[in-house]
């Protein structure tokens, strides 16, 4: 297969050296489409609407809410003065969780968990391979909940009671991930440590599969490709676009070093983050999905070391300094850039910050100095902010007037005081 190689206008050459993934986003179906929605003060309704037809609950199904990973939805956010609503012990475990069909799901350790979201009783569980570290999030689509938990393997679970459909290996023997999988069509597109595979959705038959320099660190997907990020030094390519139904490769991108994140796919541009050069400072990039080009970097104060969130022309992304940065998606043009936390706070090494979660006009992260909050999109100012008494090293879920995240080995739901 042959590859069509693109670099930045500025060439960047940095050694790999040690790249410190501590936020472990996750890097990680289609989502269904929401039928007409009655929202009543910030939380679903089971009522029927106008039409007399059933309204269905809202869903953050996946990492980054669709399978392009743009990070946003159209969901309720909680209000402005919040409070916990529930907490789930995982028994040491952390992930990425996201919601479906009124359910928040979430990988942990060595066990895939399904808790009812409004009372936060524990619906299943379901053993797997053991794993370490924060693990990815679970696509939910169409009755089923599919997993990379790090083990690696890729599984097939019923949502409604955890029952193992299927597992499929994706690396041989244990391993680590951060990517989701994802759904396009009848494959579900899944990394694990430096391969990626296609696989049928309902069998788990693999259909095709290819090796990669580095470790996967996320996959999104539009109709057409898979995108990957990977962990890559200067020099090297770190992002690749692949044919979703037949894995030929068709472009990479050196870019620069890329942080513990995947990329995100919106209208025809991919989207990116990284570490910049000589690792002091960071950048965003945007490249052509169709042939990878690039159409614009820029640089910020930082390494960056999340995925962004792009919607209504911005793209949303967080740095290692604790900066919020709102950067338009057509030039690269920095709109505005606030710091979400407090000088005071600060105890040694930087908050790093959770992948953004915008919904509403506000975007909602988690911080390692033991934080959860949201800020509006259009200055970045702290909406509200809550204290979890522990270091956030996952990213937020938000739908039917909650976020749901994991601070430490604890599940939260935060909702409208």
């Amino acid at each position: 297969m042959d590859r069509q190689s693109t670099r930045p206008s500025t060439a960047r050459r940095t050694l790999l050296g040690t790249l410190a993934i501590g936020i472990g986003t996750g890097t990680a179906g289609c989502l269904r489409p929401l039928l007409e929605e009655e929202q009543a003060a910030g939380n679903e309704t089971d009522e029927e609407n106008g039409n007399g037809a059933e309204s269905e609950a809202e869903a953050w199904p996946m990492f980054g809410a669709d399978p392009g990973g743009s990070g946003w939805a159209d969901v309720s956010p909680p209000g402005e003065d919040v409070t916990e609503a529930w907490t789930a012990d995982l028994d040491d475990g952390r992930g990425n969780p996201v919601v479906a069909d009124e359910t928040v799901y979430v990988v942990a350790r060595s066990t895939i968990r399904a808790y009812d979201a409004t009372s936060g009783d524990e619906d299943w569980s379901t053993e797997v391979g053991l794993t370490g570290g924060t693990s990815p999030a679970p696509l939910v689509t169409d009755g089923i909940v599919y997993v990379t938990p790090g083990d690696g393997f890729l599984y097939a679970l019923n949502a409604d009671d955890g029952e193992r459909l299927w597992g499929e290996s994706v690396a041989d023997g244990s391993e680590s991930t951060f990517a989701s999988p994802r759904r396009v069509g009848g494959t579900i597109v899944a990394g694990d440590a430096a391969r990626l595979g296609g696989f049928d959705a309902e069998s788990g038959e693999e259909q095709w599969s290819t090796e990669l320099p580095n470790t996967v660190l996320g996959t999104v997907v539009d109709d057409e490709r898979a995108y990957v990020g990977i962990l890559g030094a200067g020099g090297e390519d770190s992002v690749y676009a692949f044919d979703a139904e037949t894995g030929d490769s068709e472009w990479s991108y050196e870019g620069d070093r890329n942080g513990s994140n995947e990329p995100t796919v919106v209208d025809g541009t991919v989207y990116g983050a990284g570490m910049g050069d000589r690792g002091t400072n960071g950048y965003v990039y945007a490249l052509d999905a169709e042939t990878g080009s690039e159409r614009w970097t820029t640089e910020l104060e930082s390494t960056v070391v999340t995925s962004p969130a792009v919607v209504d022309g911005r793209l949303y992304v967080t740095d290692e300094d604790g900066e919020l940065y709102a950067i338009g998606t057509d030039s690269g043009d920095v709109q505005w850039q606030e710091s979400v936390w407090d000088e005071s706070d600060r105890e040694g090494n930087p908050p790093k910050i959770s992948a953004p979660a915008v919904a509403d006009g506000r975007i909602h992260l988690g911080t390692l100095d033991g934080r959860v909050l949201a800020a509006d999109a259009s200055d970045g100012s702290v909406t509200w902010s809550i204290d979890v008494d522990t270091d956030v090293r996952c990213s937020p879920a938000v739908a039917n007037g909650r976020v749901s995240i994991v601070a430490d080995s604890v599940l939260r739901a935060i909702e409208t005081a």
